[in-house]
């Protein structure tokens, strides 16, 4: 991972981060095990003392191990999720996080399909 603020940039902060993992099968999964790697990225700029927006891009490839029975190949997952939002800091350790998301999931398995779109508001206290 990395994370940098541009000194010409005053509030803005710049993140970044590259992953690998392994997901190993829960019961018996007709897939198999998953491999995955993937990349994020983040963008979070002071807007006013008290705000901040932000938003986030990352994608993820995912291979599985075991043919699927269904389809008679390997399930290969590719996501792309996306995501702006602020946060309002309202009073000492307080802030308000309003948050809109896209996600969308392309398979070569159509089942394990899908694309949603999440709105949430987060009120957070921190100690």
């Amino acid at each position: 991972g990395w994370t940098q603020q541009p000194a010409q940039a005053g509030g803005m902060l710049l993140s970044g981060s590259a992953y690998y993992g392994r997901e190993k099968e829960y019961l018996s999964r007709t897939d198999g095990n998953k491999n995955f790697v993937g990349l994020r990225g983040g963008v979070m700029f002071g807007l006013l003392p008290q705000v901040d927006l932000f938003g986030t891009a990352s994608a993820q490839f995912g291979t599985y191990d075991r043919k699927n029975i269904l389809y008679s190949e390997r399930r290969n997952d590719r996501l792309i999720d996306l995501a702006v939002g602020a946060q309002w800091k309202i009073a000492p350790g307080w802030s308000l996080r309003p948050q809109i998301s896209w996600t969308r999931n392309t398979s070569n398995t159509t089942i394990n399909e899908y694309e949603r779109t999440e709105g949430n508001i987060t009120l957070r206290k921190d100690f």
